[in-house]
């Protein structure tokens, strides 16, 4: 549900890290910049043969899919997620780099 608070979420400025995984040539950062923006930063990832997307997570419940990255190269990248209008910053703590075919995360960044 979204948020009619007029204070910014404590959760804006939250960075997280994504666990450095060299066979899928995973890392990076991702910054909540506000409400409704994340940014990911100095963002690393092979060209992903299977499916790949980024994904929101609450712990380990999957909340909302944000792009799908499939055979998509990324070399020390930046660039803007915006929030579906169904979610607000506390309803997923863990950005994900999730793979449906193996049905797991390949790595993730909890916000702090």
């Amino acid at each position: 549900m979204k948020s009619t608070s007029t204070f910014p979420s404590p959760q804006v400025g939250s960075v997280g890290t994504f666990a450095d995984y060299p066979r899928w040539g995973i890392k990076g950062q991702a910054r909540i910049l506000d409400e409704r923006t994340i940014n990911i930063e100095n963002f690393y990832l092979t060209g992903a043969e299977m499916p790949v997307e980024i994904r929101l997570q609450k712990d380990s419940r999957h909340v909302a899919t944000l792009i799908d990255l499939t055979g998509q190269t990324f070399d020390d990248a930046n660039f803007e997620l915006k929030l579906p209008e169904s979610v607000d910053l506390g309803d997923f703590n863990v950005l994900t780099i999730f793979s449906p075919t193996l049905g797991a995360p390949l790595s993730g960044a909890a916000f702090d």
